[in-house]
């Protein structure tokens, strides 16, 4: 399943740059677009990138177009089973349709 997020903070932190944490099994690629200079990176299994771009940046992750992702500084983002999401986040609820209809 393509996975497709812009990953945007309404409310980051003043201090701190961007960090990344690897919770897969498997050796990750960060690339960092968009300073000028493009920045290449692996991310081992539990590893974890500290201070990645101190002002946010955008971050593709194994060079998938579908895994591009704009981070403001002060974010803390997780790779986990396939899929990028925010570390102090709730898990997103299942979507279960519609709520039903009152009755008349």
């Amino acid at each position: 399943m393509l996975l497709t997020i812009l990953v945007t903070a309404l409310t980051a932190t003043a201090a701190g740059a961007v960090t990344i944490t690897n919770k897969d099994g498997e050796q990750r690629r960060i690339v960092v677009l968009g300073t000028g200079d493009k920045l290449e990176r692996a991310i081992k299994p539990g590893e974890t990138i500290k201070d990645l771009c101190p002002r946010g940046c955008v971050v593709r992750i194994d060079d998938r177009p579908e895994w591009t992702f704009r981070l403001e500084r002060g974010i803390v983002v997780a790779i986990e089973g396939g899929e990028v999401y925010y570390e102090d986040a709730t898990p997103p609820v299942p979507d279960v349709g519609p709520p039903p209809k009152k009755g008349r």
